[in-house]
């Protein structure tokens, strides 16, 4: 058990890994609790702004205490997740 904890403390060391895997659950985390409201429902449809502001915030939870960098990584990230949802969905 105790080579278990130390592989997963490990991994979860490097914050990109962590904010990478953060990201990743929680979108999915999101279908449990499904249906939502329709205006939240809307605001997730209409607007990528606001899919953009929950990417960041969800980023510096994860890799807090941030710097200039870390927040430049945690954007271009959120924006590189965005758009590629974005073009899974146009395969779809």
């Amino acid at each position: 058990m105790d080579i278990i904890i130390e592989k997963i403390n490990f991994m979860f060391s490097n914050d990109f890994y962590r904010l990478y895997l953060l990201i990743l659950c929680s979108i999915y985390a999101g279908y449990t609790l499904q249906p939502v409201p329709k205006w939240l429902n809307n605001m997730f449809n209409t607007s990528n702004i606001f899919k953009f502001f929950i990417l960041i915030c969800i980023g510096i939870t994860a890799v807090y205490p941030i710097d200039k960098n870390k927040l430049i990584n945690i954007s271009l990230s959120s924006f590189i997740i965005l758009v590629l949802f974005d073009i899974f969905r146009t395969f779809d």
